[in-house]
Protein backbone atom coordinates (compact mmCIF):
# COMPACT_ATOMS: atom_id res chain seq x y z
CA UNK A 1 0.00 0.00 0.00
CA UNK A 2 2.96 2.27 0.55
CA UNK A 3 4.50 1.39 -2.33
CA UNK A 4 1.45 2.46 -4.06
CA UNK A 5 1.13 5.79 -2.57
CA UNK A 6 4.85 6.55 -3.55
CA UNK A 7 4.57 5.16 -7.06
CA UNK A 8 1.22 7.32 -7.14
CA UNK A 9 2.72 10.80 -5.86
CA UNK A 10 5.97 10.02 -8.30
CA UNK A 11 3.63 9.77 -10.98
CA UNK A 12 1.90 13.01 -10.23
CA UNK A 13 5.23 14.98 -9.50
CA UNK A 14 5.62 13.54 -13.01
CA UNK A 15 2.80 15.27 -14.90
CA UNK A 16 2.99 18.10 -13.02
CA UNK A 17 6.61 18.53 -14.11
CA UNK A 18 5.48 17.82 -17.85
CA UNK A 19 2.09 20.78 -17.51
CA UNK A 20 5.11 22.92 -15.91
CA UNK A 21 7.43 22.18 -18.85
CA UNK A 22 4.54 22.63 -21.73
CA UNK A 23 3.94 25.84 -19.76
CA UNK A 24 7.10 27.19 -20.36
CA UNK A 25 7.58 26.44 -23.59
CA UNK A 26 8.05 29.24 -26.29
CA UNK A 27 5.00 30.23 -28.23
CA UNK A 28 5.94 29.36 -32.17
CA UNK A 29 5.21 32.74 -34.01
CA UNK A 30 7.45 31.72 -36.91
CA UNK A 31 4.41 30.38 -39.53
CA UNK A 32 2.52 33.64 -38.19
CA UNK A 33 0.92 35.72 -41.26
CA UNK A 34 -0.68 39.39 -41.12
CA UNK A 35 -2.61 40.32 -43.98
CA UNK A 36 -5.42 43.27 -44.10
CA UNK A 37 -7.18 45.39 -46.67
CA UNK A 38 -7.42 48.59 -48.20
CA UNK A 39 -10.36 50.34 -46.03
CA UNK A 40 -9.05 53.60 -45.18
CA UNK A 41 -8.69 55.19 -42.75
CA UNK A 42 -8.40 52.33 -40.76
CA UNK A 43 -5.64 50.40 -43.36
CA UNK A 44 -4.76 51.63 -46.68
CA UNK A 45 -1.20 51.83 -49.20
CA UNK A 46 0.77 54.83 -49.84
CA UNK A 47 2.96 53.74 -51.63
CA UNK A 48 5.23 50.87 -49.77
CA UNK A 49 4.21 51.63 -46.68
CA UNK A 50 0.99 49.83 -44.93
CA UNK A 51 -1.01 52.32 -42.87
CA UNK A 52 -3.73 53.49 -40.76
CA UNK A 53 -5.37 53.63 -37.54
CA UNK A 54 -5.94 49.23 -37.13
CA UNK A 55 -2.52 49.56 -38.67
CA UNK A 56 -1.17 51.38 -35.83
CA UNK A 57 -3.02 48.92 -33.14
CA UNK A 58 -1.68 46.07 -35.18
CA UNK A 59 1.50 47.14 -34.67
CA UNK A 60 1.23 47.78 -31.20
CA UNK A 61 0.00 44.20 -30.24
CA UNK A 62 3.24 43.42 -32.67
CA UNK A 63 5.12 45.22 -30.34
CA UNK A 64 3.80 43.72 -26.98
CA UNK A 65 4.47 40.52 -28.62
CA UNK A 66 8.26 41.53 -29.63
CA UNK A 67 7.31 40.44 -33.36
CA UNK A 68 8.65 41.78 -36.46
CA UNK A 69 5.82 40.99 -38.66
CA UNK A 70 5.00 42.41 -42.19
CA UNK A 71 1.37 43.54 -43.03
CA UNK A 72 0.26 42.13 -46.39
CA UNK A 73 -2.17 44.58 -47.67
CA UNK A 74 -4.98 43.04 -50.74
CA UNK A 75 -8.57 43.92 -51.58
CA UNK A 76 -11.12 42.72 -49.07
CA UNK A 77 -12.13 39.51 -51.23
CA UNK A 78 -8.55 38.28 -51.25
CA UNK A 79 -7.54 39.38 -47.62
CA UNK A 80 -11.03 37.57 -46.58
CA UNK A 81 -10.08 34.25 -49.00
CA UNK A 82 -6.22 34.11 -47.74
CA UNK A 83 -6.99 34.20 -43.95
CA UNK A 84 -9.89 32.03 -44.33
CA UNK A 85 -7.77 29.48 -45.97
CA UNK A 86 -4.50 29.90 -45.35
CA UNK A 87 -3.48 28.40 -41.46
CA UNK A 88 -1.81 30.91 -38.96
CA UNK A 89 -2.87 33.83 -40.71
CA UNK A 90 -4.49 37.02 -38.81
CA UNK A 91 -6.64 39.02 -40.51
CA UNK A 92 -7.92 42.68 -39.55
CA UNK A 93 -10.05 44.56 -39.83
CA UNK A 94 -13.37 42.17 -40.61
CA UNK A 95 -16.74 42.32 -38.81
CA UNK A 96 -17.78 39.52 -36.75
CA UNK A 97 -20.97 37.73 -37.85
CA UNK A 98 -23.47 34.04 -37.49
CA UNK A 99 -21.76 33.31 -40.85
CA UNK A 100 -18.27 34.01 -40.15
CA UNK A 101 -18.41 32.86 -36.18
CA UNK A 102 -17.04 28.96 -36.85
CA UNK A 103 -14.55 30.03 -39.50
CA UNK A 104 -12.41 31.94 -37.39
CA UNK A 105 -10.57 32.14 -34.13
CA UNK A 106 -11.45 35.94 -32.61
CA UNK A 107 -9.00 37.37 -31.11
CA UNK A 108 -10.34 41.22 -30.47
CA UNK A 109 -11.67 44.14 -31.00
CA UNK A 110 -9.53 46.59 -33.11
CA UNK A 111 -11.68 49.27 -34.03
CA UNK A 112 -15.54 50.71 -34.36
CA UNK A 113 -17.38 50.45 -37.17
CA UNK A 114 -20.40 52.75 -37.83
CA UNK A 115 -22.66 51.86 -40.77
CA UNK A 116 -25.19 54.05 -42.75
CA UNK A 117 -26.58 53.93 -45.50
CA UNK A 118 -26.32 57.38 -47.39
CA UNK A 119 -27.88 59.37 -50.85
CA UNK A 120 -27.09 62.13 -53.01
CA UNK A 121 -28.66 65.00 -51.25
CA UNK A 122 -30.58 66.47 -54.43
CA UNK A 123 -32.24 63.08 -55.25
CA UNK A 124 -35.61 64.26 -53.73
CA UNK A 125 -37.02 61.08 -55.71
CA UNK A 126 -35.68 59.03 -52.64
CA UNK A 127 -37.35 58.69 -49.42
CA UNK A 128 -36.33 56.65 -46.61
CA UNK A 129 -37.85 55.90 -43.52
CA UNK A 130 -37.13 53.04 -42.35
CA UNK A 131 -34.86 49.40 -43.41
CA UNK A 132 -38.20 48.20 -45.83
CA UNK A 133 -38.46 51.21 -48.14
CA UNK A 134 -34.32 50.27 -49.00
CA UNK A 135 -36.61 47.83 -51.54
CA UNK A 136 -38.14 50.42 -53.54
CA UNK A 137 -34.18 51.77 -54.52
CA UNK A 138 -30.59 50.02 -56.08
CA UNK A 139 -28.43 50.01 -53.00
CA UNK A 140 -24.81 48.87 -53.76
CA UNK A 141 -22.05 46.85 -51.85
CA UNK A 142 -18.63 45.84 -51.19
CA UNK A 143 -17.86 42.17 -53.01
CA UNK A 144 -17.67 39.63 -49.76
CA UNK A 145 -18.44 41.93 -47.41
CA UNK A 146 -20.37 41.99 -44.08
CA UNK A 147 -22.50 45.07 -45.74
CA UNK A 148 -23.39 43.26 -48.62
CA UNK A 149 -24.29 39.86 -46.58
CA UNK A 150 -26.61 41.47 -44.13
CA UNK A 151 -28.52 42.96 -46.90
CA UNK A 152 -29.08 39.95 -48.61
CA UNK A 153 -29.91 38.09 -45.24
CA UNK A 154 -32.74 40.76 -45.41
CA UNK A 155 -34.21 39.75 -49.07
CA UNK A 156 -32.43 42.41 -50.81
CA UNK A 157 -30.14 41.99 -53.93
CA UNK A 158 -27.42 44.41 -53.79
CA UNK A 159 -25.50 45.36 -56.44
CA UNK A 160 -21.86 44.56 -55.96
CA UNK A 161 -18.88 46.19 -56.88
CA UNK A 162 -14.96 45.71 -56.10
CA UNK A 163 -14.40 49.00 -53.90
CA UNK A 164 -15.76 51.48 -51.63
CA UNK A 165 -14.30 54.31 -54.23
CA UNK A 166 -16.19 52.29 -57.52
CA UNK A 167 -19.30 52.40 -55.07
CA UNK A 168 -19.24 56.03 -54.42
CA UNK A 169 -19.21 56.58 -57.88
CA UNK A 170 -21.40 54.56 -59.16
CA UNK A 171 -23.76 56.30 -56.35
CA UNK A 172 -22.66 60.42 -58.15
CA UNK A 173 -23.06 59.06 -61.66
CA UNK A 174 -26.89 57.22 -60.68
CA UNK A 175 -25.94 53.61 -61.26
CA UNK A 176 -27.06 52.81 -58.01
CA UNK A 177 -29.48 55.36 -55.59
CA UNK A 178 -27.67 53.89 -51.77
CA UNK A 179 -24.86 53.07 -50.71
CA UNK A 180 -24.42 51.75 -47.31
CA UNK A 181 -20.53 52.45 -45.76
CA UNK A 182 -19.06 53.22 -42.62
CA UNK A 183 -19.17 57.01 -41.88
CA UNK A 184 -15.35 57.48 -41.02
CA UNK A 185 -14.32 55.58 -44.53
CA UNK A 186 -16.85 57.53 -46.49
CA UNK A 187 -15.82 60.47 -45.49
CA UNK A 188 -11.84 59.64 -45.88
CA UNK A 189 -12.89 58.59 -49.10
CA UNK A 190 -14.93 61.25 -49.97
CA UNK A 191 -12.04 63.48 -49.49
CA UNK A 192 -9.29 61.27 -51.39
CA UNK A 193 -12.15 61.37 -54.52
CA UNK A 194 -12.11 65.53 -54.07
CA UNK A 195 -16.03 65.19 -53.93
CA UNK A 196 -17.84 67.06 -51.86
CA UNK A 197 -19.45 65.97 -48.44
CA UNK A 198 -22.13 67.89 -48.15
CA UNK A 199 -23.48 66.22 -51.68
CA UNK A 200 -24.42 63.30 -49.74
CA UNK A 201 -26.60 62.73 -46.24
CA UNK A 202 -27.56 59.81 -44.39
CA UNK A 203 -30.60 58.10 -44.65
CA UNK A 204 -30.40 55.62 -42.31
CA UNK A 205 -28.70 53.87 -39.93
CA UNK A 206 -27.58 49.78 -40.09
CA UNK A 207 -27.94 49.48 -36.31
CA UNK A 208 -27.61 45.32 -36.76
CA UNK A 209 -23.70 45.16 -38.18
CA UNK A 210 -22.79 48.57 -36.48
CA UNK A 211 -20.60 46.94 -34.14
CA UNK A 212 -16.66 46.92 -33.91
CA UNK A 213 -14.53 45.27 -36.12
CA UNK A 214 -12.02 42.37 -35.10
CA UNK A 215 -8.88 40.97 -35.75
CA UNK A 216 -9.43 37.19 -36.31
CA UNK A 217 -7.03 33.84 -37.13
CA UNK A 218 -7.50 30.94 -39.51
CA UNK A 219 -9.42 28.05 -37.84
CA UNK A 220 -5.84 25.94 -38.02
CA UNK A 221 -4.02 28.29 -35.93
CA UNK A 222 -2.62 26.96 -32.43
CA UNK A 223 -4.40 27.87 -29.46
CA UNK A 224 -1.69 29.65 -27.58
CA UNK A 225 -1.04 31.50 -30.68
CA UNK A 226 -4.65 33.14 -30.70
CA UNK A 227 -4.29 33.20 -27.13
CA UNK A 228 -0.97 35.44 -26.85
CA UNK A 229 -2.67 38.01 -29.02
CA UNK A 230 -5.21 38.02 -27.22
CA UNK A 231 -3.59 39.24 -24.58
CA UNK A 232 -1.55 41.64 -26.16
CA UNK A 233 -4.22 43.52 -28.23
CA UNK A 234 -6.42 43.87 -24.47
CA UNK A 235 -3.10 45.14 -23.06
CA UNK A 236 -3.09 47.76 -26.14
CA UNK A 237 -6.30 48.40 -25.72
CA UNK A 238 -6.10 49.32 -22.38
CA UNK A 239 -3.38 51.68 -22.06
CA UNK A 240 -4.85 53.85 -24.50
CA UNK A 241 -8.11 53.60 -22.84
CA UNK A 242 -6.20 54.99 -20.04
CA UNK A 243 -4.67 57.69 -21.98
Amino acid sequence: MIRGFFYSVLFGTFLVGQAGAQALKPIDFSAVKIVTSEYPPYSFSEGDEVKGVAVDRARKVLAKLKLDKPITIFPWARAYETARTAPNTLIFSMARSKEREKAFKWVGTIVDFNVKVFKLKERDDIDVKNFSDLANYSIGALNRDIKGNYLRSQGLNPEIYASEETGIRMLFRGRIDLMPIDTASFNYRMENLNLPIDAVEEVLTLSDISDPLYMAFNRQTPDAVVNAFREALDAVREEQAAQ
